[in-house]
């Protein structure tokens, strides 16, 4: 009897042990792994960043902001070969921000006021190299 109480007991905290155990990717990683972007789009925020190798894709996400000044910061390194094209739109579909990136660029840095951006649009052509994008409320 005793030793069943026992053999549960550590039956129980390896499953604990196994099931609570998560992915962190460590510091050097920069986002995971190569063609699987990872992204977070929540109030008055939208990050992306990808690790890409030969990554041809196009894709947009509308995005939820209700404050109207808005900053973006964009870096791209390690980049190899091929471009990256970024559009942030407001509610309207005008174009407040777009941009080409086809070298290395680290924090290119905008800040917009009366504009509130509604969707970005993301595409790239052959595209190897580690990119991060970020829109965030500005208070400043």
């Amino acid at each position: 009897m005793r030793n069943d109480r026992f053999l549960s007991l550590v039956l129980f905290l390896v499953f604990i042990f196994i099931s609570c155990r998560e992915e962190i990717i460590p510091p050097g990683n920069f986002a995971g792994d190569i063609n699987e972007p990872v992204q977070e789009n929540s109030l008055n925020y939208f990050s992306f960043m990808i690790n890409a190798q030969d990554f041809t894709y196009s894709f947009f996400v509308n995005t939820n902001f209700n404050y109207s000044t808005t900053k973006i910061i964009i870096s791209v390194f390690d980049r190899t070969s091929g471009s990256i094209t970024i559009r942030v739109k407001d509610e309207s579909g005008f174009s407040m921000f777009n941009k080409k990136m086809d070298s290395n660029k680290s924090d290119i840095y905008q800040k917009f006021t009366g504009y509130l951006p509604s969707r970005v649009e993301i595409s790239s052509s052959n595209f190897t190299g580690k990119f991060k994008i970020s829109l965030s409320d500005s208070y400043d």
